[in-house]
């Protein structure tokens, strides 16, 4: 295990009960020490003063901030006062080390954004009790040079009285298929497929699960959890000239085919602080190296691991796997994206809706309608005011309608006004007939009628409802050209 030279000083933020194997990990490491702890939850820091007296405790995180010989803060927990701080020390420049396992599959991804500001900032702590065992099996199935590993069958087996009354949560299954995916990412570090399987009379609480994750023409993974009388976990790894099988019992004994571990005895696994204080060992190297070996990346890929196979599941097939690398550029392509999906949504029932809205509450009669779309409509700001003459706009509109004048046509409708007298508007209506029927044509007084137009406020409301409902999907169109046309040019090499 990699050992650092110096000792490292940590403070310890956190909201979780996890908090507990953190703190007896870093106590037991003698590289590791512990400047003060701080948490926001009174009743896990009287717990905590009972198990670890000598700790120093803060009142706040932010008096954490003014000691200059922290080295990183370790964070456990996701409540808001924890992101707060989290995000604070990040911006002084304090490394932040989260453990996962104190995480649920949602809040992992409250510390993306703070990672994609500052990924050498933010680490990952994996504290998955399997780590050693499947590394010490690891280097057996190596050491005996079984050729080229084909299939790994993993089974993890928890005592039923952990779970009396049901099966395992979906949720449970998750995040402890996320924590083992830490310490078989070296067996398997990039499936393309994944499928799940459980069983069990609760389909919501399974008692058996099993996920089988593939790399094509490379390497098979399966994943299986079950309740039993005790707690054991077995490995079997299959090469092509043989295979290896390991053990480890309800006590953390490992044994490999049946007889002791690689270094000639049974090897007790501290279950989980070992692999939370090599955990943080290799990460506080790295971070005096420069390094980022165990980014958040890693973090996301497990959750979309764990996701993917919640889908297949439902789905009851296997699924594909694509990883895609978490960034602001393909953060702002899901974003608009989705946008643009809910933009079309919002179009195509907001034009229906308005549709069905538009013929409940329209005002307007057949009559009106007729002549409203023919054209053969003519308004009051059509003619001057207090006279039968027509404005230069009247003029246009009279003289479409006289070209347009058929046996078939629709009434002309001259609006009426309250405000003026009776006899000018008879005048106007004279004007009209008079300037039609010097085309020659016949029977038009019957069919020109001054009344008065029905539903003026429904033909501007239904304007501005169409406008609400295409405007945003004009935005989405102007802004993807927009981002066509500032799109840089690539360059080529020869």
């Amino acid at each position: 295990m990699i050992g650092l030279e110096l000792t490292m000083k940590l403070s310890v933020i956190a909201t979780h009960s996890d908090v507990v194997h953190v703190l007896h990990a870093i106590d037991d490491s003698d590289q590791l020490t512990i400047g003060s702890c701080w948490t926001p939850d009174s009743s896990l820091q009287v717990s905590l003063k009972g198990t670890f007296p000598a700790l120093k405790w803060v009142s706040g995180w932010d008096e954490m901030l003014a000691d200059s010989s922290l080295d990183a803060v370790v964070v456990v927990g996701a409540s808001p006062e924890i992101l707060a701080a989290a995000r604070q020390f990040q911006v002084i420049g304090k490394p932040v080390v989260i453990l996962t396992s104190a995480l649920r599959i949602s809040e992992l991804f409250d510390y993306t954004a703070l990672w994609q500001e500052s990924p050498e900032l933010i680490r990952p702590l994996f504290a998955s009790a399997i780590t050693e065992f499947v590394q010490t099996s690891l280097d057996r199935f190596r050491s005996l040079k079984l050729g080229k590993l084909w299939r790994v069958e993993f089974d993890r087996q928890f005592d039923q009285s952990n779970f009396p009354n049901s099966g395992f949560t979906k949720e449970w299954v998750s995040e402890t298929l996320e924590q083992d995916l830490s310490a078989l990412s070296e067996i398997c570090p990039t499936p393309e497929h994944v499928m799940m399987l459980a069983t069990g009379p609760d389909s919501e609480r399974p008692v058996e699960v099993t996920v089988r994750l593939v790399v094509e023409d490379e390497i098979e993974l399966n994943w299986s959890l079950k309740k039993s009388a005790n707690q054991m976990a077995q490995i079997k790894l299959s090469g092509t000239d043989g295979e290896v099988v390991g053990e480890r019992n309800s006590d953390n004994q490992i044994t490999i085919d049946g007889g002791p571990a690689a270094d000639g005895t049974i090897t007790p696994e501290a279950d989980p602080e070992r692999t939370i204080v090599n955990e943080l060992r290799v990460q506080l190297e790295e971070l005096a190296n420069g390094t980022n070996q165990r980014s958040w990346q890693k973090v996301i890929r497990y959750g979309e691991i764990g996701a993917a196979a919640q889908r297949s599941l439902i789905r009851g097939r296997k699924v594909p796997l694509h990883f895609e690398e978490t960034s602001e550029r393909n953060q702002f392509k899901s974003q608009m994206a989705a946008f643009g999906c809910g933009t079309l949504l919002w179009t195509m029932f907001g034009a229906i809706g308005l549709l069905i809205f538009g013929s409940v509450t329209d005002p307007r009669d057949r009559e009106y309608i007729a002549s409203k779309s023919a054209g053969f409509v003519l308004e009051s700001n059509d003619f001057t005011d207090d006279s039968a003459s027509l404005t230069p706009n009247g003029e246009v509109e009279l003289e479409k309608i006289r070209s347009n004048w058929t046996s078939t046509s629709p009434v002309l409708i001259i609006e009426s006004d309250d405000q003026l007298p009776g006899d000018i508007l008879d005048q106007r209506r004279s004007e009209v007939v008079e300037r039609i029927e010097n085309d020659g044509l016949r029977s038009v007084e019957s069919r020109v009628s001054v009344r008065s137009i029905p539903g003026a406020w429904y033909e501007n409301m239904m304007k501005v409802g169409w406008v609400l409902v295409f405007l945003p999907l004009g935005l989405v169109l102007v802004a993807q050209l927009l981002l066509f046309v500032a799109r840089p040019t690539e360059s080529s090499t020869d």
